[in-house]
């Protein structure tokens, strides 16, 4: 498969290599601007080659590459994907199993949902209609399932995501439902994060994806009211092993919840449990302090250390030497050393300490001539 090696941008007018900008961007970043590429009238990345938009798409093996929009006139750079006869069988039976899946799911859900005293005029694949200031229908969506919510009036509806759905029909479904007021919940029915449409979707609706799996199903079943295995991202703030400073952290969670404990994006209408972004300018501020704080807390121990050798070397009083001359016998001071003496010996009478001769086994002081005991 060729692909497309240098991008123009039209922001920073520089051209990149596509390699570098993969590697420089994390998932999320990267993925936003899959959507931002996919959903713009004008190209923020063009080829470098022929300058037209480029999208970013994926293997089969889930690697990102640049790509040519489709219908983009000819370029001697094109990215192209030949499936063989195998995968093709693959997809049509995995299609057929989903089919099925998706079709029981949908009216269990919608079941349950009849159920819960949160909601009203719960409806599965009833169409949904467009309508501009006139009046006239001019766009139509038809959701898996459409209720809405007696305390506020407001639509929500549910589309169950079983198979692959292309980038274009997820912005068309969001922005469809953003210009009517009606709030769209994506719902899995297994969530792993590890393939585009999954993380499309999990980038787009505030890092929460919401799951009907066999726990949720149960919980519903038991109460009567809707549940949903939420899966999200938590930041948190960590300190830095052996350094005087905190990082931010990434931790995934995933928490079982009712459906009356989300909230509503006032801009996307969009449902969200935790909200990631607000956790994080959060914990960017602690990290932040705590970072302040480390080093704040390390300098003061590193100058009490100071101030307490600098205090003990002051206070330390290092003894003379005796001074050792040919008054004192050999043989005496060998006898002081054992006895620890040579470094203490003092005259009562006049203080010296390191002047003294000896007689016989007697220490007599230099100074004074007094006696010294020893």
């Amino acid at each position: 498969m060729s692909t497309i090696q240098m991008v123009f941008s039209t922001k920073t007018l520089q051209i990149y290599r596509s390699v570098d900008l993969f590697s420089k961007y994390d998932e999320k970043t990267l993925f936003t601007l899959r959507r931002d590429l996919k959903n713009q009238k004008k190209g923020i990345l063009l080829c470098a080659t022929c300058l037209q938009p480029l999208f970013i798409a994926g293997t089969l093996n889930q690697a990102l590459y640049f790509r040519h929009m489709k219908d983009s006139d000819d370029c001697p750079i094109k990215t192209t994907s030949n499936l063989s006869k195998e995968e093709i069988e693959a997809m049509k039976f995995n299609g057929q199993k989903e089919g099925a899946q998706h079709k029981n799911n949908k009216l269990l859900l919608a079941s349950i949902l009849r159920k819960d005293p949160l909601f009203e005029s719960v409806e599965v694949e009833k169409t949904f209609k467009d309508e501009n200031s006139s009046g006239i229908a001019k766009h139509w969506r038809r959701p898996d399932i459409s209720a809405k919510i007696k305390s506020s009036g407001m639509t929500m509806v549910f589309e169950l995501q079983v198979s692959t759905t292309f980038l274009d029909v997820i912005i068309a479904r969001d922005e469809f439902y953003k210009r009517n007021k009606a709030s769209i919940l994506w719902v899995f029915l297994e969530f792993n994060n590890d393939t585009f449409t999954q993380k499309d979707i999990f980038y787009s609706s505030g890092m929460n994806a919401f799951v009907f799996d066999s726990e949720a199903i149960e919980a519903s079943n038991e109460t009567g009211k809707l549940h949903f295995n939420c899966h999200y991202i938590e930041y948190v703030c960590e300190d830095i092993e052996g350094l005087n400073e905190a990082r931010l952290e990434k931790v995934y969670r995933n928490k079982l919840i009712e459906i009356e404990e989300l909230k509503f994006d006032s801009k996307s209408k969009k449902p969200y449990f935790f909200n990631v972004d607000s956790s994080k300018e959060i914990v960017t501020r602690q990290v932040k302090e705590r970072t302040q704080l480390l080093k704040s807390q390390f300098k003061k121990e590193m100058e009490e250390a100071k101030r307490k050798y600098k205090s003990k070397k002051q206070n330390t009083v290092t003894p003379r030497p005796m001074k050792i001359n040919s008054s004192i016998a050999p043989a005496l001071y060998e006898q002081l050393k054992l006895n620890g003496k040579h470094n203490s010996l003092k005259c009562s009478n006049c203080g010296n300490t390191n002047d003294f001769r000896s007689v016989a086994c007697f220490i007599t002081c230099n100074e004074c001539n007094s006696s010294v005991d020893w």
